[in-house]
């Protein structure tokens, strides 16, 4: 029986997994990504496919290149998706694949009722950043300092897991925009908007300039702080102090994040003040 979810671009095969699929697959992309110690196991993966969870598969050939994983969340009084993983093996990363699979993701939510998902992100790295903000159109205006405490992967150790709280309002104008797909600019007309710091980090003045106040602001990280890490782990931790103070600051006065463009040196996050779903609400 055809799957209802499968769809084949760029050469893959992008799929809803039930119960009853091969998750070994999902093992060996969690240890290419993250490495054995904090890996989901399949259990636990076939308890959330059993309870509203939406587990999506993506294959080159008959082998697992990449997966996303989501169970149900409540907050406030409404239910949403948690997506809680999302990878793929390194072989097959930067071609859009991420963002096939988030498609998928999507319409499977909606089959199940789902009007909302949610996932974190670290708010320092840019690839994350475009794909989430800029192609999938999500919005960000929560910001949790240490989300899950020390880690100790190779992505994540050395620094607080300070996450972006990522909201995806599947049925908003800006998401199905995002969805229908077209190209990106390649450079948004919003990088005009005031600088609240600059890339300049090492110097006395690097220091937010947390004063502003316009209706759109430009916030700088690194366009590749993964590199910054390896080769300077002090310097990394002064981006992440530097930008919690940033992103704390701001949405606490009613801002939100909304876009990202990068270039080669660095990231830039457009903050915008209001509500940009007008009344979505999370």
């Amino acid at each position: 029986m055809t799957n209802p979810h499968a769809t084949a671009g760029a050469a893959f095969l992008i799929r809803t997994l039930t119960p009853a699929d091969d998750l070994s697959g999902i093992m060996a992309v969690q240890y290419a990504t993250w490495g054995h110690a904090d890996a989901v196991v399949p259990h636990q993966i076939i308890a959330a496919m059993r309870n509203g969870g939406i587990v999506i598969g993506a294959y080159a050939g008959t082998r697992m290149v990449g997966f996303s994983y989501g169970f149900p969340g409540y907050k406030d009084g409404k239910a949403y998706l948690c997506s809680h993983m999302l990878a793929v093996l390194p072989e097959y990363r930067y071609n859009g694949l991420g963002r096939q699979m988030k498609l998928a993701q999507r319409q499977a939510a909606l089959e199940k009722g789902y009007d909302l998902v949610t996932w974190t992100y670290d708010p320092l790295q840019a690839p994350n950043a475009r794909l989430n903000l800029s192609k999938l159109g999500a919005i960000v205006r929560t910001y949790v300092p240490d989300y899950y405490g020390a880690m100790s992967d190779a992505i994540n150790a050395g620094l607080p897991s300070d996450r972006f709280v990522v909201e995806w309002h599947l049925q908003s104008a800006r998401v199905v925009a995002a969805a229908a797909g077209g190209p990106l600019p390649a450079a948004p007309t919003w990088m005009d908007a005031p600088h609240v710091n600059d890339g300049d980090i090492k110097s006395e003045g690097m220091w937010p300039e947390l004063g502003r106040g316009s209706p759109r602001l430009v916030v700088l990280i690194p366009a590749q702080f993964q590199a910054v890490k390896e080769q300077d782990l002090a310097l990394a931790q002064q981006w992440r102090k530097l930008t919690r103070e940033i992103f704390l600051h701001y949405f606490a006065r009613g801002y939100a994040a909304t876009d990202f463009w990068a270039d080669a040196r660095y990231g830039y996050y457009l903050l915008e003040h209001g509500d940009p779903l007008a009344g979505a609400g999370f």
